[in-house]
């Protein structure tokens, strides 16, 4: 059973990404002596020799090949990431949702931390009100009757 996740995605797209970069510094390596040993790339100055370079690696089709593949690698990278982010985010939001509806669940029933008693009394109500909290987080404010077929059901009438 292969499980893949967005980690397993990343960690992939990484590997892939410098085998990328690996084959690209490769085919510029070969693309630049055959340049310079053919007489497509030389100048009087640097200047001259990076820009007839830059041309003769322009047109040569394995280095234009392996430098595509390698921006495909990173992008694909980059999407993972921001997915990655995403899926946090949403994470995120989803707990802070479950807390505030808990304040408020405690809020209603005020009980404050400090009041007489034992210390599981408090968490009882916690416990009690848990459940009406995280249904008022998904569904709305908690009535105390839970529907017996679901809302979106279509009706025959």
């Amino acid at each position: 059973m292969t499980i893949t996740t967005i980690h397993h995605q990343i960690a992939t797209a990484r590997t892939m990404l410098q085998a990328c970069k690996d084959r690209e510094k490769l085919t510029r390596a070969v693309a630049e002596q055959q340049a310079i040993a053919s007489g497509a790339a030389g100048g009087k100055n640097a200047e001259e020799r990076e820009r007839s370079l830059a041309i003769a690696l322009a047109s040569n089709p394995d280095y234009q090949l392996a430098h595509e593949s390698l921006r495909e690698s990173e992008d694909m990278l980059a999407q993972l990431e921001a997915d990655l982010e995403s899926f946090r985010d949403a994470r995120r939001q989803e707990e802070w949702s479950i807390r505030a509806a808990l304040v408020d669940a405690l809020t209603r029933r005020s009980i404050p931390s400090d009041a007489p008693g034992s210390d599981e009394s408090f968490d009882d109500a916690a416990d009690d009100d848990l459940g009406d909290a995280v249904w008022e987080s998904t569904h709305g404010r908690y009535n105390g009757h839970v529907p017996s077929r679901p809302v979106d059901e279509d009706l025959p009438f």
